[in-house]
């Protein structure tokens, strides 16, 4: 076996392993664990997480109106926040599997294709000396990373797509790379500014063909042809802005103020300064490509008026945290905190998951629809 495929093959069981870790508690319905007590357990956990629980309704209706969609007290409308790509998955693997089973699963299959394809690009590219080593670090960092590949989410179908776009673009194969970037846009609303970046390079490098600008127009095609869709359904184009025109708002750092408070404000103000540093030191390194495409996943981030900034950043970790600090990360040094930074993740983990749970009643009444 050729050792690329070799490397692979150990990202993706650790990507599982690092998964199964996480459930293992619950599933294991343990109330203390490693001399730590959890304050609710059973697997109904992690089928409960939100949103995780509202992406298994939207998977079984596609958004038509049944009384599935509407068992709990959120209006109908609300699900068209819900992008159409992660569901599909999780009903493609309901087949065969029960839905909320099939949600973790369609999770820990893009969070494995997300690896390997980290693994590719940072090696391909020469983006790093110690390619494995880097691609060992995205398994487990950041935390919030940690959760949101292993529960039903869209961070790691979307963080699959991003990377894929852009390792396809850096192969220039560039309808490849479009219909990743367009795939994205059907997993979050985000994913359209890819477009963005696609259009700056493109009018940056100003000898560049049109031919190969032209596959791009897939990206904000795809939500336009997703909102139309909205459109036969719901009888609204716009009904997703009607769900989440809150989100974004004219002036950075309105999370801070709204949602942070004292301690959790300064964390955050610590993360968008930490990203933005990461984003310098690309600049720094002349690899501007990567400085605006990370640029293009972390500005959205700043005008954010959501309870969770860390989060909304996840799309630029593995350019802004990973690669940008490519050889912090690969100092001897670094690698002798990172057991016991594992230890305290996964208590933070289990710890954290049973705080944001849909009421276990909803639940009750969601099961008996499925």
């Amino acid at each position: 076996m050729h050792v690329d495929h070799r490397n692979a093959l150990f990202l993706a069981l650790l990507m599982i392993l690092s998964s199964l870790l996480v459930y293992l508690p619950f599933w294991l319905n343990e109330t203390s664990f490693l001399s730590s007590s959890i304050s609710i357990t059973s697997m109904d956990v992690l089928y409960r997480y939100w949103d995780g629980p509202l992406y298994v309704v939207v998977s079984q209706t596609l958004y038509e109106s049944t009384p599935l969609l509407e068992f709990g007290s959120l209006p109908p409308y609300y699900y068209s926040a819900h992008l159409v790509f992660y569901p599909a998955f999780i009903r493609l693997f309901s087949f065969v599997l029960f839905p909320f089973d099939a949600m973790l699963l369609a999770t820990l299959f893009f969070a494995v294709l997300s690896v390997i394809t980290f693994y590719f690009l940072v090696k391909e590219f020469k983006y790093t000396k110690h390619p494995l080593f880097l691609s060992v670090i995205f398994v487990f960092f950041p935390v919030r990373w940690l959760i949101y590949h292993s529960v039903g989410a869209t961070e790691a179908p979307f963080i699959f797509l991003v990377l894929a776009s852009f390792y396809f673009f850096k192969r220039n194969q560039y309808w490849l790379s479009a219909a990743f970037g367009a795939l994205a846009a059907t997993t979050r609303v985000f994913g359209v500014t890819l477009f963005a970046f696609y259009a700056l390079y493109f009018l940056w490098k100003r000898r560049v063909q049109w031919r190969s600008a032209l596959p791009y127009l897939l990206i904000p095609l795809a939500l336009f042809l997703h909102f139309l869709y909205y459109h036969f359904v719901y009888g609204d184009f716009f009904v997703y802005a009607s769900v989440n025109s809150f989100v974004l708002q004219w002036l950075p750092f309105q999370a801070v103020i709204g949602y942070g408070g004292a301690a959790v404000g300064e964390y955050w103000m610590l993360l968008y300064l930490l990203y933005g540093a990461g984003i310098a030191r690309l600049y720094q390194q002349r690899r501007f490509d990567l400085v605006l495409f990370a640029l293009i996943l972390y500005l959205p981030a700043l005008f954010l008026s959501h309870n969770d900034v860390a989060r909304y950043l996840l799309p630029a970790f593995p350019f802004a945290l990973l690669i940008a600090f490519e050889d912090i990360w690969s100092n001897k040094l670094v690698k002798y905190p990172l057991v016991p930074f594992l230890f305290g993740a996964y208590l933070h983990v289990w710890h954290v998951l049973p705080l944001n749970l849909m009421p276990a009643e909803e639940f009750a009444r969601l099961l008996s629809l499925l």
